[in-house]
């Protein structure tokens, strides 16, 4: 289990901060990927905007930006 690797050389003293840990692994255990709120979006149709959209990142990546 990828948990067991995790918790092997913690050392906690404060008993809130444990209990808050113990209360993260239960609810990443039974909701692995989260509840996320996702924003609006806007579907991309336009083949220039598309690619303007992939050139935009691909410099963004170039540049260490991401």
């Amino acid at each position: 289990m990828a948990a067991s690797s995790i918790t092997e050389n913690i050392c906690v003293n404060d008993p809130k901060l444990l209990e808050e840990y113990a209360e993260m692994l239960d609810k990443s255990d039974s909701h692995p990927f989260g509840d996320y709120d996702y924003p609006d979006t806007e579907e991309i149709t336009d083949v220039d905007e598309i690619r303007q959209l992939l050139l935009n990142g691909i410099q963004k990546w170039s540049k260490g930006d991401l």
